[in-house]
């Protein structure tokens, strides 16, 4: 769960109540290290897999309307500077 929160940049409790949602809409699996209690492994269902397309269309198209206006060089500066905000307030 560590790893998952800190790639998307949410806090453990946070991640651990997403998965368990993913979970119960069947779009992805938990599973327990058989070495390590403490370690839990998260995998995508098919269904997660079939649901990623239409996820990334989304987001494409989500994200061309935010950006609607900016240049390439202004999308990469604006990510740059709430990058350097996020560092921040960490």
């Amino acid at each position: 769960m560590k790893d998952v929160a800190d790639t998307i940049h949410r806090t453990k409790p946070t991640v651990t109540v997403l998965i368990a949602k993913l979970v119960d809409l069947g779009l992805v699996k938990k599973e327990r290290s058989a070495e390590d209690a403490r370690v839990s492994y998260v995998e995508l269902t098919d269904k997660g897999r079939d649901f990623k397309e239409v996820f990334e269309a989304i987001s494409l198209s989500v994200t061309k309307k935010l950006f609607q206006g900016f240049s390439e060089i202004e999308q990469k500066k604006f990510e740059e500077y709430l990058n350097r905000v996020y560092t921040n307030i960490r």
